[in-house]
């Protein structure tokens, strides 16, 4: 599925050298700190973004000890190598470095905003939330505000606590209009049962990236839990128009049509999806209900009979197949079939 959070990169403009820490934001830090520095940070942002980070921290390293003196420049570069370790995955080193930054200057949003990161993947969320809200406190750009925001929003997500979570979303959308923000308050929206909502901002998440499949996918969803079949098939082949490698929307894409009633379309879907998932119980079911509607019963016994063996609890398959034993005149079979059913819940 799409990446949820947002990674807001080191900002990267070179302009005057300072040694003093007057600075809170990220945009002042930035400009507070020397200028090779952040020429360093530039110049290694491609092999940052494509998975490779000793050359950088190397050089921040290196960095470090030239300007021992210049507290701009240490703060700048710990939370430069701070943002890279975490980048890197390796949280331990990322905190130190962090730490050091905040103790030069703990109203940085860099920092602050960092610690949050690093909390927050801890499953620290209300040590994390103290520390983003500092950094929303200082910061001025939007950019930047729209991932504070969107961060927080993501770890009420993770919680379940999905008012909560709209609430950060919309805020963050308020700065950037991201499609990232869209997607995620769509998801809140969805787990609430708002399917309206959902299928607004799905709707605005495609609008800022016309091949976010993973939107497409869940408008259909939600289109689909408010009966709106047509609009769900259109989704479902749109998104494996993008992406035909997501064989798992073929089952989606399969309940709808037989949900519209269109019972050899619906076939079709299934069989790309059965071949691709051969031990799913749902999708034999579901194709045995469409080859019950063609009347093809004894494609529809094959199918139930396929999904009873690989869920015997299945009572649903096994009232199916009785009906369908019944239309072919096996009424013995019919009647055992339904006494299980019943005994599975299923009447």
């Amino acid at each position: 599925m799409l990446t949820t959070k947002k990674i807001y990169p080191l900002m990267l403009s070179l302009l005057f050298v300072s040694s003093t820490v007057s600075a809170t934001t990220g945009q002042e830090e930035e400009r507070a700190a020397p200028a090779e520095v952040n020429k360093i940070i530039a110049d290694t942002k491609p092999e940052v973004n494509a998975g490779k980070f000793d050359r950088r921290i190397e050089l921040l390293k290196k960095a470090r000890n030239d300007y021992k003196g210049n507290s701009a420049a240490q703060r700048r570069i710990l939370n430069a190598l701070a943002s890279t370790y975490e980048q890197k995955g390796d949280m331990s080193q990322a905190l130190s470095y962090v730490k050091a930054a905040y103790t030069i200057d703990p109203n940085s949003s860099w920092s602050n905003y960092l610690l949050g990161v690093i909390n927050s993947s801890q499953k620290n969320y209300v040590k994390a939330l103290e520390y983003y809200s500092v950094a929303i406190k200082n910061e001025t750009d939007a950019g930047f505000l729209s991932t504070i925001n969107n961060n927080i929003a993501n770890d009420y997500f993770d919680q379940k606590k999905y008012d909560t979570a709209i609430s950060y979303f919309s805020n963050a959308i308020e700065h950037t209009h991201s499609n990232v923000d869209y997607h995620m308050r769509g998801r809140c929206f969805d787990e609430l049962k708002d399917y309206s909502s959902a299928i607004r901002d799905y709707t605005n998440a495609i609008k800022q990236k016309s091949d976010d499949v993973d939107s497409y996918f869940l408008r259909g969803n939600a289109y689909g839990q408010i009966k709106d079949f047509a609009n769900s098939v259109a989704d479902y082949k749109k998104a494996l128009g993008l992406d035909p490698k997501r064989t798992q929307i073929y089952f989606r894409l399969g309940l709808s049509l037989l949900n519209q009633k269109q019972y050899a379309a619906s076939i079709e879907a299934y069989n790309i999806y059965i071949s691709h998932h051969p031990k799913d119980s749902g999708a034999y079911h579901n194709r045995g209900l469409s080859y019950f509607h063609l009347e093809n019963y004894t494609a529809a016994i094959d199918n139930f009979s396929q999904a009873i063996l690989l869920d015997v609890r299945k009572g649903v398959s096994y009232k199916m197949r009785g009906l369908a034993y019944k239309k072919i005149g096996k009424i013995e079979q019919a009647q055992q079939d339904m006494v299980r059913a019943k005994k599975l819940g299923v009447r």
